[in-house]
């Protein structure tokens, strides 16, 4: 029945010309809310760690599978806390796919052109009808931005990683170890992470708020 499922969804991303118009609205949306934290250079990397691996509605199948398939390597590199903690990112990008794929149900019933609008977008949005799964999101996103900030200022974590890299290539499995590779690199020289995530959580929920507003 799951895989039944996930080729319905699969079938649905491919032939739907809406979904990859959604997905570039998307990123640009994030990009606009957060320009003023991409444009200092101290935020540059970290708010492209955002937009794009964060925050991705691309197929990360391939990716949290590895993950799966390396659990006890990482442990032993990491840490169990940071295994345990790393599911959770699977979660934010399970759920970010499952609630795109509810507002491309929606644009679909609105009979909503390719190149939606803001307004289509956001009336879509509201119809959808998931603001506790919304909240989730942005909660999910506080924690991945801080976790990954976190490994990335372990002491030593950069020599940790290449070791675990290693060790994942001779298993074949390399895309969660280069996912927290990336990451390091985009956080390594930030200091604290706490404006751009405080601002996150609190433009996402503000965003949520005024759009749960609009009537319908």
């Amino acid at each position: 029945m799951a895989e039944s499922k996930k080729e319905v969804v699969f079938e649905k991303v491919v032939t739907d010309p809406r979904y990859f118009y959604l997905k570039d609205f998307q990123s640009k949306r994030l990009r606009t809310t957060y320009d003023d934290f991409a444009v200092q250079p101290r935020y540059e990397s970290a708010c492209f760690f955002f937009f794009y691996r964060i925050y991705s509605v691309e197929d990360t199948e391939d990716r949290d599978q590895a993950f799966k398939k390396i659990h006890g390597t990482v442990q032993s590199f990491l840490g169990g806390e940071v295994v345990h903690s790393m599911t959770r990112l699977i979660e934010l990008q399970e759920l970010t796919i499952a609630l795109d794929m509810k507002i491309l149900e929606v644009l679909a019933e609105m009979d909503a052109p390719v190149s939606f609008d803001m307004a289509t977008y956001e009336r879509a949005y509201k119809r959808s009808d998931n603001y506790a799964e919304r909240e989730r999101q942005i909660e999910l996103l506080d924690f991945t931005i801080r976790l990954i900030h976190r490994i990335s200022h372990r002491f030593g974590i950069g020599m940790v990683l290449r070791g675990l890299r290693a060790a994942c290539t001779v298993l074949g499995h390399t895309a969660m170890v280069d996912f927290l590779m990336d990451g390091y690199r985009a956080f390594a020289d930030l200091r604290s992470i706490d404006p751009l995530a405080a601002a996150m959580v609190e433009r996402e929920q503000t965003r949520l708020d005024r759009i749960w507003a609009i009537p319908l």
